[in-house]
C-alpha cells in the first residue's frame, strides 16, 4: 500500500512526469480528508493549466482557481518542507485577543513570517522576508515557486552562509527543475558533488566571472540542462562569460537562453557564436551598466543588425529583445526582414513607433506569430496599437505603457472587440504609476474579457 513518502520519492525521481503527481492526487482523494482533497485539486488544476498554451482562455480560469487554493493553503503545504530542512516554519496566525494586540500595538510578526506569498494570479511563489531577524540558515533562500502541485523553481541566490541546508538537502525534499544560484556560492553548492542536479532543466546564474560559469556548465551532473539564464547585477554579462557558455558541453543542447549583455562586445560576441544550435527561446537584454543602478541605452545599430543576421535565430519559437532605447529604423528593419519560420512569441520591450509597427505587419516575416508583447512611444501609442489589434494572426497581445484607453481614444475599445476572436486574450499592463491610467486600463481589460464570455 503506497503512502505519502512513496509518492514523494517517485515525484522526486521523475519531476518532469505528471503521472506520479496525478496518481498521488487520486490517492489523496480516495484516502484523505478535506485538506487532502484541496491539495489534490491544486495538483490537478496546475497540471491542466501547465498543459495549455499561454494564450488559451481556459488557462486564465484555471490559474485563478489555483491562485485561490494557493493563497488559502500555502502555509500548510510549505510547513513540511521547512521541517524536513530544519528551517523555521511559517508562523501560525494567533487569533486570540492577545495575538491581535501584539500585532496591532506591539508590531508582532505577521502570520506566515518569515515567509509570504506573492498574490498575483498565476505566480504561486513563497518568498522570504528581508528582515534582520530572519535566522542565518534561511538567508540563502529567496523564493520557491510551485508548478504542477509542488515546488518546481528554487531561488537560493541570497546570502552565503556556513550553516543551513545544502543544495543536496533542498533537492532531496523538493522536485525543483529550475534553480537560481549565484556563482559566488560555487564553493557552498559544488555542482560536481551534487548528483541531485541531474533533474535540473533550468539554471539561473548571477555571474561573477567566466571561471565560475564554467564550474557549473562543465558539471557531469547537469545532464538534463536545457535552459540557462546569465545575469550580472553590477556590470552585465561579458563577452568572456558568453564564450565560456558557448565552449561548454551544455551549449549544443540549450533550448532556452536568457542573457543580460553589459556591453557591445557581449552582444556581438553572442551573435557570432555557432554552437547554440538547439535554441528555441532567446531573451537578450542588451544595455550598458556602470554600477548597479547606472544603466544607459544599449547596443548600437550595428549590434542589432549583427544579431539579426545570426543563423541561430532561424529556429526560434520565442524571442525577447530589450535595449532600453527606441530601435533605429535600420535595426528594426533588419529584424523584420529576416525569416522567422517558427516564431510564435515575440516580446519587444523597446518603445515602437507607428513606422516600426507598419514594418512588422507589412514585412510578413512572422507567419506563425500568435503572442506579441510590445510597448510604444507614448505620444504615438494609439496609432500603433490600433494598427496591431487588426493584425488577424495574433491570439494574445500584451501592451506595456502609459495609455488611458478611455480618455485617449474611445474608438480603440471597439477595435479590440472587432479584431480578436472569442478565444483571444488581451492584457493591458496595470502597473502604470498614474492611478487614473491604471484604473481605466484595469476596467477595460475586465470589461473586454467578460464581454468575450
Amino acid at each position: 500500500m503506497p503512502d505519502h513518502d512513496a509518492f514523494h520519492r517517485a515525484i522526486l525521481a521523475e519531476p518532469a512526469a505528471d503521472v506520479h503527481r496525478l496518481v498521488y492526487a487520486d490517492w489523496l482523494d480516495e484516502t484523505g480528508g478535506p485538506a487532502d482533497a484541496v491539495r489534490a485539486e491544486f495538483i490537478r488544476v496546475q497540471c491542466e493549466a501547465d498543459a495549455l498554451p499561454a494564450f488559451d482562455r481556459r488557462r486564465r480560469a484555471l490559474d485563478q482557481r489555483a491562485t485561490e487554493l494557493f493563497l488559502q493553503n500555502w502555509q500548510t503545504w510549505w510547513r513540511p518542507i521547512c521541517l524536513a530542512l530544519d528551517l523555521p516554519a511559517p508562523r501560525a496566525e494567533d487569533r486570540s485577543l492577545l495575538g491581535r494586540v501584539r500585532r496591532g500595538v506591539l508590531g508582532g510578526k505577521p502570520a506566515g513570517w518569515p515567509y509570504y506569498p506573492t498574490e498575483a494570479v498565476g505566480t504561486y511563489t513563497v518568498r522570504r522576508h528581508y528582515d534582520p531577524a530572519v535566522p542565518w540558515p534561511l538567508r540563502p533562500f529567496v523564493s520557491a515557486g510551485f508548478a504542477r502541485g509542488f515546488v518546481d523553481a528554487l531561488d537560493l541566490s541570497g546570502e552565503s552562509v556556513a550553516t543551513g541546508p545544502t543544495l543536496t538537502d533542498w533537492l532531496g525534499v523538493v522536485p525543483a527543475q529550475s534553480l537560481r544560484l549565484t556563482t559566488r556560492t560555487a564553493s557552498d553548492f559544488s555542482p560536481d558533488d551534487t548528483p541531485a542536479l541531474r533533474n535540473v532543466r533550468t539554471l539561473q546564474l548571477e555571474v561573477t566571472d567566466a571561471n565560475n560559469v564554467a564550474t557549473y556548465l562543465w558539471s557531469p551532473n547537469l545532464t538534463a540542462l536545457d535552459g540557462l539564464s546569465l545575469v550580472s547585477p553590477e556590470e552585465g554579462v561579458s563577452a568572456a562569460e558568453i564564450a565560456a557558455v558557448a565552449s561548454s558541453p551544455a551549449a549544443p543542447r540549450l533550448r532556452r537562453l536568457w542573457l543580460s549583455c553589459g556591453d557591445e562586445s557581449a552582444t556581438t560576441g553572442f551573435a557570432a557564436e555557432t554552437r547554440f544550435t538547439a535554441l528555441r527561446e532567446l531573451s537578450i537584454f542588451a544595455f550598458i551598466r556602470n554600477g548597479m543602478f547606472a544603466v544607459q541605452a544599449g547596443p548600437t545599430e550595428r549590434c542589432v543588425t549583427q544579431l539579426a543576421a545570426s543563423p541561430m535565430l532561424s529556429n526560434l519559437e520565442s524571442f525577447n529583445l530589450c535595449t532600453l532605447d527606441v530601435l533605429s529604423s535600420v535595426a528594426f528593419r533588419a529584424l523584420c526582414r529576416r525569416p522567422w519560420p517558427r516564431l510564435t512569441t515575440l516580446d519587444v520591450a523597446d518603445p515602437l513607433t507607428p513606422a516600426h509597427v507598419a514594418e512588422m505587419v507589412e514585412a510578413d516575416a512572422f507567419p506563425n506569430l500568435r503572442v506579441l508583447s510590445v510597448s510604444f512611444v507614448p505620444e504615438q501609442a494609439n496609432e500603433s496599437l490600433a494598427r496591431l489589434v487588426r493584425w488577424p494572426r495574433l491570439k494574445q497581445l500584451t501592451y506595456f505603457g502609459g495609455l488611458s484607453l478611455e480618455r485617449a481614444d474611445p474608438k480603440l475599445r471597439a477595435a479590440f472587440a472587432e479584431a480578436f476572436d472569442p478565444a483571444a486574450t488581451v492584457t493591458l499592463d496595470a502597473g502604470d504609476p498614474d492611478p487614473a491610467v491604471r484604473k481605466d486600463r484595469e476596467a477595460f481589460t475586465r470589461d473586454y474579457l467578460l464581454r468575450r464570455g
